[in-house]
C-alpha cells in the first residue's frame, strides 16, 4: 500500500509539472469602460479548474501590464471549458492593457499573457501621480554616488491603492497600499530603472497623498542633504507652454534638463533657450504607468554681454498641443557635486 501511495504522488507530481501553460486566443469584447463591469470571453485553450483547491477554483484572470505592481484581478470569474473563460472587468487605467490567465494549484504555475488584448476606455476612474526619479544608485564625479529615495504620506481618511508602485524590503512584491495618516519607509518603494514612474490613485484620492523624492550624495551625507524633488499631479502637467526660469549661466554648473509627458507614445518639444531652439524627442513609454521621456543638458551659453548675466530661461513648447508634459532642469555645482532643482510653477 505504501508503495501504491509513492507511485500515486510521483505519477501525480509529475502530471502537474507537466501542465501545460493556458493559451490565449481572444477577447471580447476588446474594450468597456474604465470603471469596469464589462462582461468578457477568453478563449483559448489548457485552462483548468485547480486540482487541490475545495469548493474546485476557476484561473485567475487579471488585467495589467508586465510591469510589477499593476495587476488587478477580475470581479468574478468562471470557466466554460478548458476553451472558455467568462470574467467580469476590474477598474483600471484607461487605455489598453494585457490580460492574464493563471491556472493555480499545480506544481508549477502556469499563467500566460495576451498583450494589449483588452483597452479600458476613458473616463479614467483614476488620476495620475508623477514620480519623477526612481533610479538605482548612480555614480557621479569625483566618487560621488548619488542615491534616490521616495516617501508617500497618505493624509486622508481611507486607504489608497497606488497602482504601479510596489513595496520591496525583501519580501514578496506587493501593490502599494496607503493606509489612512501612514508613510511608506523610503528604502520600500521600488526603483524601477526608469526615469520616472507614474501611479494611479483612485480619482478624487491625490490630494491626499504627499512626498516627493530626495536626490542626494551619499558621500557627502553629513554636509549635504540633497535635494527634494516634487510629487507631481494631473494639474501639474500642461498642454502649453513651461517656463524654467533663473537658470544658472555660470560653468561651474552642468544643466539638466528632464522631460515628461503623461501620455506614453512618443512625442516631441521644442527647447528654447539663450536664443537658441531645437526640438527634442521623447521616447515613447512601455505603458500607462511609464511616462514618455526625454533629457537635454546641450546648453552651450553664448558669448554675452560684459558684464554676462548671471542667470537665464528655457522654455519648452510641446509640438503635439493634446500632450500634457511637465518638466524640470538639475543644476549640478562641478566641484561640491551640489544638486539644485529649478521645475515650473
Amino acid at each position: 500500500m505504501k508503495r501504491l501511495t509513492l507511485i500515486l504522488l510521483l505519477f501525480s507530481s509529475t502530471a502537474f509539472a507537466q501542465q501545460p501553460h493556458p493559451v490565449i486566443t481572444s477577447v471580447a469584447p476588446d474594450h468597456g469602460p474604465a470603471e469596469g463591469g464589462t462582461l468578457v470571453t477568453i478563449k483559448g485553450a489548457d485552462f483548468f479548474l485547480c486540482p487541490v483547491c475545495s469548493p474546485p477554483t476557476p484561473p485567475i484572470v487579471g488585467f495589467g501590464s508586465t510591469a510589477p505592481g499593476t495587476l488587478v484581478l477580475a470581479q468574478r470569474v468562471r470557466l466554460l471549458d478548458s476553451n472558455t473563460i467568462e470574467a467580469v472587468t476590474p477598474a483600471y487605467v484607461a487605455g489598453a492593457t494585457d490580460v492574464f490567465v493563471e491556472d493555480i494549484g499545480f506544481a508549477t504555475t502556469a499563467s500566460t499573457a495576451a498583450r494589449k488584448a483588452f483597452t479600458f476606455d476613458p473616463p479614467s476612474p483614476f488620476e495620475p501621480l508623477l514620480l519623477p526619479i526612481l533610479l538605482p544608485d548612480t555614480a557621479g564625479a569625483f566618487r560621488s554616488v548619488f542615491r534616490t529615495s521616495a516617501d508617500l504620506v497618505n493624509s486622508g481618511d481611507r486607504d489608497v491603492t497606488a497602482l504601479g508602485l510596489i513595496f520591496g524590503c525583501g519580501f514578496a512584491p506587493a501593490t502599494l497600499v496607503l493606509p489612512p495618516k501612514a508613510r511608506s519607509a523610503p528604502e520600500c518603494i521600488e526603483l524601477t530603472g526608469r526615469p520616472g514612474r507614474i501611479a494611479w490613485v483612485p480619482a478624487g484620492t491625490g490630494n491626499d497623498i504627499e512626498g516627493g523624492m530626495r536626490v542626494f550624495d551619499v558621500s557627502r551625507t553629513s554636509t549635504n542633504f540633497g535635494t527634494r524633488i516634487p510629487l507631481v499631479r494631473a494639474r501639474d502637467f500642461r498642454s502649453s507652454r513651461i517656463a524654467l526660469l533663473g537658470l544658472p549661466l555660470n560653468p561651474n554648473f552642468r544643466l539638466t534638463l528632464r522631460i515628461y509627458s503623461l501620455e506614453p507614445e512618443a512625442t516631441s518639444v521644442t527647447v528654447r533657450w539663450f536664443g537658441n531652439a531645437t526640438t527634442v524627442p521623447l521616447r515613447a513609454g512601455d505603458d500607462q504607468f511609464d511616462p514618455a521621456f526625454a533629457t537635454f543638458n546641450d546648453f552651450p551659453v553664448p558669448a554675452l554681454a560684459d558684464p554676462p548675466p548671471q542667470f537665464g530661461d528655457v522654455v519648452i513648447d510641446p509640438d503635439d498641443p493634446s500632450r500634457h508634459t511637465w518638466a524640470f532642469v538639475t543644476a549640478t555645482n562641478t566641484e561640491t557635486q551640489e544638486i539644485t532643482t529649478i521645475s515650473q510653477k
